[in-house]
């Protein structure tokens, strides 16, 4: 867990001043399993991801994080280093990463025919959340949703 250190200074008239070191834990929201470790996994990175998006102050909206998180320039920011393809970089890469055998997509474009699973966001920006589905190949509906609220 990533902990963020303040520093705190108090100063009371006619004594010594008062520091105070504040330990503030990042955002982390527990995931419920969905009783599948590669979807679980590829949830776990999404949500990592839309917590660290939180903190720009370009993207304000459950919609806007979406949106950037699927375009190309968000993807291409995003997508952890391949193992296979930059192995140095990967050895490096200490985050999560999701599962190779889910494919992660606003629910705004197709589905990606070549993967099995899909974890498809799509955002609620008056309640503030982004919805994650998660569904199977030729699922109609999901086997499982998370709902993640933003910015609060």
């Amino acid at each position: 867990m990533n902990t963020l250190l303040r520093l705190r200074e108090w100063v009371i008239p006619g004594t010594i001043s008062l520091l105070l070191l504040i330990g503030c834990s990042s955002k982390t929201t527990q995931l419920e399993s969905s009783g599948d470790a590669e979807m679980d996994q590829t949830a776990a990175f999404s949500l990592s991801i839309i917590e660290k998006l939180e903190d720009r102050p370009t993207l304000e909206t459950p919609s806007e994080i979406v949106n950037y998180m699927t375009s190309t320039a968000g993807t291409a920011e995003l997508t952890p280093p391949s193992e296979e393809y930059e192995p140095d970089a990967a050895s490096q890469y200490k985050g999560p990463r999701p599962a190779q055998t889910v494919w992660v997509q606003s629910a705004q474009q197709p589905r990606n025919d070549f993967f099995q699973k899909h974890l498809i966001l799509s955002a609620d920006d008056s309640a503030g959340v982004i919805v994650a589905n998660a569904y199977r190949k030729d699922g109609n509906e999901p086997f499982f949703t998370w709902k993640w609220p933003v910015n609060d």
